[in-house]
């Protein structure tokens, strides 16, 4: 079984870092522990402080982990599963922190992720080698809080005002249309918005209102008071049937469904606004 740990990111860093999950165990031969990866408005940097190369494989292909990956924004669920060997170090970050610091152009790695070797190079490499020296988690955590510091410091990017703006405006506007009041309340065309959505996040305007939906639906299942009808009335969907059919588009599933097969969904793999 794997065992999670969750440390909290250094103060000035927390309103780009959720928090640092410490993942370890390990899978026997032959075996391995399956997971429903959903969406969860959480964009991810692993560091393997393992000697081993985790390997972890989902309906895409296998991928062995041996320094780090920068998992984005996903807008489908799927089925991953880990084996061997596993001591894994992630780094959640809150949506746009992964643009503002790693400068990609999100469209291109949305539901796929990119190698920290082929994100930083050598220097991503060498730093996971260091991380994997110390025998105190205290100092890997410490020093993920110095490298994400240094990257906002010295070479992040800037945020569209635009997409600040919007996300800020989300809880308000499902309602009334969401992707229409964004455009409203920043003043430009749609297809700025959508420009402006896709480069920083990776997602449409309306993909990423899908997924604010839905995070917030599996964070009601999780807490354990969730109903559909309050679901549909709360979360601005227009009756029962887009519920429904937006349900099934991100998980593959129909609710009652999944919530037989997934009571319960792993805090490792879906994180929240509050």
């Amino acid at each position: 079984m794997l065992r999670l740990t969750d440390f909290p990111p250094a103060p000035h860093l927390r309103p780009y870092v959720q928090r640092y999950i410490l993942t370890e165990g390990f899978i026997p031969l032959g075996q391995k522990l399956e997971h429903l990866l959903i969406p969860g408005l959480t964009e991810i940097v692993y560091f393997n402080l393992s000697e081993d190369a985790a390997v972890f494989s989902t309906d895409r292909g296998v991928f062995p982990l041996v320094s780090g990956r920068f998992s984005p924004q996903l807008s489908r669920s799927f089925y991953g599963s880990f084996a061997g060997r596993i001591k894994i170090i992630g780094a959640h970050l809150y949506t746009p922190a992964g643009y503002r610091i790693f400068r990609l152009p999100m469209h291109e790695i949305v539901n796929e992720g990119v190698l920290v070797e082929d994100l930083l190079g050598r220097r991503g490499a060498d730093f996971c080698d260091q991380l994997r020296e110390q025998s105190d988690i205290r100092k890997v955590v410490a020093m993920l809080d110095q490298f994400l510091t240094d990257r906002l410091r010295r070479e992040s990017t800037e945020v569209h005002p635009t997409l600040l703006n919007s996300l800020s405006l989300l809880d308000n506007s499902l309602r009334t249309g969401a992707v229409r009041a964004m455009a409203g309340y920043n003043k430009v065309t749609p297809r700025t918005l959508q420009k402006v959505f896709v480069r920083e996040v990776g997602l449409t305007p309306k993909e990423y209102c899908r997924m604010y939906r839905f995070s917030k639906v599996i964070q009601m299942i999780n807490e354990g008071w969730f109903s559909w009808k309050h679901a549909v009335d709360r979360l601005g969907y227009y009756d029962q049937a887009h519920f429904l059919n937006d349900f099934k588009q991100v998980t593959g599933l129909t609710p009652s469904k999944y919530l037989d097969l997934h009571p319960h969904v792993n805090q490792f793999i879906t994180d929240f606004y509050d």
